[in-house]
């Protein structure tokens, strides 16, 4: 007897009709788009799969059969058939399975009536979904919340769809990726060409850009005694004499084990986000795996 869930549209198929689908199930690869151009004349071809940046996929197909989990009568087995039908037979809808639980698929349903309900005892039905190429991650959107004043590098993870980050800040920032520089104000901004590729992806932001402004340089003609008198911290001297959020002290994380902030830079323990400061930044995306 299977054991395995789908839930549709939040509604366990178990729980509403004693369905659960066997391991004869078929989640599909899609197949990829192949753009090819033959040249005349010429030896080879031009391919143009990836014209747009990335190749593109069809629709997959999925299958599952549905046995009920006890024995029911031919009267039973219609009732349900027709509480299912109503449901989603010929609608788009989201599911997601227990085999793979951490994403949520969206599809169009067809249900096939089994030729076996009368012999099986255990009849089932049989379905097939007709599913969008990318399946999405539970969590999405992914949010990250940081405070960015000064520059901070952040690690971005995507899954095989490409996509573009949504960037929220309070005041004019800059972000720079893969060798490529964009100053944005504030608000939500999409960078048209910031694209997140599959894997980790470093993005650096800063959304106080003068605090890194200063360089030894800067202070050639002045002595040291100059700048005492004038600034009383190097961290005022970096950003030009501008007010900074005061830091945070050690003590604020007294009863905290360093191991829950393993992965967290000490810039971000030092000046920690808040909603009200406008130093800090918001990054917002899908994550949409094969």
């Amino acid at each position: 007897m299977p054991y395995n869930h789908m839930y549709v549209n939040g509604v366990d198929l178990y729980d509403e009709y004693g369905l659960l689908f066997g391991d004869d199930y078929d989640l599909g690869i899609p197949e990829y788009k192949e753009y090819v151009v033959d040249i005349p004349g010429g030896n080879g071809s031009i391919d143009l799969s990836e014209f747009s940046g990335d190749v593109s996929y069809k629709n997959r197909t999925q299958k599952f059969n549905l046995y009920f989990a006890k024995q029911i009568s031919q009267r039973e087995y219609e009732t349900y058939k027709t509480k299912m039908a109503r449901f989603f037979h010929g609608r788009k809808l989201s599911y997601w399975v227990t085999v793979d639980p951490n994403f949520i698929y969206t599809g169009r349903f067809k249900l096939t009536d089994s030729t076996e309900r009368t012999e099986a005892k255990y009849p089932h039905i049989s379905l097939e979904v007709n599913a969008n190429p990318f399946k999405v991650l539970k969590e999405s959107p992914i949010t990250w919340y940081i405070n960015a004043a000064g520059g901070i590098l952040i690690d971005l993870p995507c899954g095989r769809k490409r996509t573009r980050p949504t960037i929220e800040v309070k005041q004019e920032s800059v972000v720079n990726f893969n060798g490529d520089s964009w100053t944005i104000p504030a608000g939500a901004s999409i960078i048209r060409d910031l694209w997140l590729e599959c894997g980790n992806n470093q993005v650096y932001i800063n959304t106080l850009p003068y605090i890194s402004n200063k360089v030894m340089s800067d202070y050639a003609d002045d002595s040291l005694a100059y700048l005492q008198e004038t600034y009383e911290y190097m961290s005022n001297a970096a950003s030009g004499g501008e007010v900074l959020k005061e830091s945070s002290v050690i003590s604020d994380y007294a009863n905290e084990t360093l191991s829950s902030y393993e992965y967290r830079k000490l810039l971000e323990l030092t000046y920690p986000a808040t909603e009200d400061m406008t130093t800090t930044a918001y990054f917002e995306y899908d994550y949409e795996d094969i």
